[in-house]
């Protein structure tokens, strides 16, 4: 992490987000026109080290992880796992490419992918962060009511769950 944040000094609007097992870039501040330049800047960093990380692309950032064969859907079956949880119903929201593995993970599981994406492996999608607010009092408001036939929520897998829908039914 530390490597790399010296590597960003020319991009002083990109930051490194530690997250302790991962190094997140974030570009989101970085003008449009320089990305490629800061992408490839750490991408050449990262050579002779492959073995050891990976970098993959993000929403707005690259992910530095290391190799060790696992992603977001190892963690959660671990995460279910070591808290015995395994029973439990999981509700997982993602924005990003990366949560897809998390979705695959979770058939049974509640998976939500927050924002605009054509293919998904989410059984529902919601617009923006605000929608995610509308889906939870929604899916609270199911849990304490009779099931309803019209439920918007109960999308197939791949489904979607618009803010519009969740709205009308909030009022």
């Amino acid at each position: 992490r530390a490597e790399i944040e010296r590597l960003l000094k020319p991009w002083p609007e990109a930051w490194v987000e530690n997250k302790q097992w991962t190094a997140t870039v974030h570009m989101r501040a970085v003008h449009f026109d320089r990305w490629p330049e800061l992408i490839a800047s750490v991408r050449s960093h990262m050579l002779g080290s492959e073995d050891m990380f990976g970098v993959r692309s993000g929403r707005a950032a690259l992910e530095i992880y290391p190799r060790l064969g696992w992603d977001k859907g190892s963690a959660v079956k671990y995460i279910a796992r070591t808290l015995g949880l395994e029973r439990a119903l999981p509700i997982c929201f993602g924005d990003d490419a990366t949560d897809e593995t998390m979705y695959r993970a979770l058939p049974n599981g509640i998976t939500v992918n927050v924002g605009p994406r054509a293919q998904t492996d989410a059984s529902f999608t919601v617009e923006d962060v605000d929608d995610v607010t509308r889906f939870l009092e929604q899916l609270l408001t199911e849990i304490e009511a009779p099931v309803s036939r019209t439920s918007v929520w109960r999308a197939p897998r791949g489904g979607n769950c618009r803010a519009y829908s969740v709205a009308a039914q909030n009022k």
